[in-house]
């Protein structure tokens, strides 16, 4: 079998940058001992098989701001008897390329709407992202937000509080209540 030699700077173009995993690196550089050579070189190995997403550019969080500004929502869902209360967002549309362009930058969960059909509707795309990733992406367009600016805030203050396996005490859960009332209120503000 030939030997192909090692080459740090392309690996670490496609590990890094282009969020290749492990796996991929092997088959891309025909190299079976990758994982030794990123080690002996001094790379640090993430703990997840999920490549990394390339960071966005200010245009696409300039333009996704501007598109979840008039087609998104900020939500904290009330407990469920699993887990407590949690961020969500979610972006509706009947065109489904601009989600789709949307959960290649910052993930989500991607789903049809068949319920909302009257007659002569076409149907609607609902992109919706919880947790750590709604965090992810408020962080990125919340400089670029016009209309939902102050709800980004109070949902992205709300997740950076939450960290799993803390235990939920009343001081906690009364706060996670505080929170979504608040946001209630923002909205409510802003459709009047």
């Amino acid at each position: 079998m030939k030997k192909h030699p090692f080459d740090a700077a392309l690996v670490a173009e496609l590990y890094y940058n282009q969020g290749y995993t492990i796996k991929q690196l092997c088959n891309v550089t025909g190299n079976s001992n990758i994982y030794k050579h990123m080690v002996a070189h001094g790379f640090v190995i993430r703990k997840t098989n999920k490549p990394r997403k390339p960071q966005p550019s200010v245009a696409e969080c300039a333009y996704a701001a501007g598109f979840f500004d008039g087609e998104g929502s900020i939500s904290i869902r009330p407990p469920s008897r699993t887990c407590g209360y949690r961020l969500t967002v979610s972006v509706t549309q009947t065109l489904q390329g601009p989600l789709l362009w949307l959960r290649e930058r910052w993930g989500g969960y991607l789903r049809q709407n068949p319920s909302n059909l009257k007659r002569g509707q076409s149907m609607a795309w609902t992109l919706q992202l919880s947790t750590q990733e709604a965090l992810h992406f408020l962080s990125h367009i919340r400089p670029y937000l016009l209309v939902k600016a102050e709800e980004a805030d109070v949902g992205m203050a709300f997740q950076q509080r939450k960290r799993n396996g803390r235990r939920l005490t009343a001081d906690l859960i009364a706060q996670d209540r505080a929170d979504k009332e608040h946001l209630t209120l923002l909205k409510q503000r802003s459709t009047v």
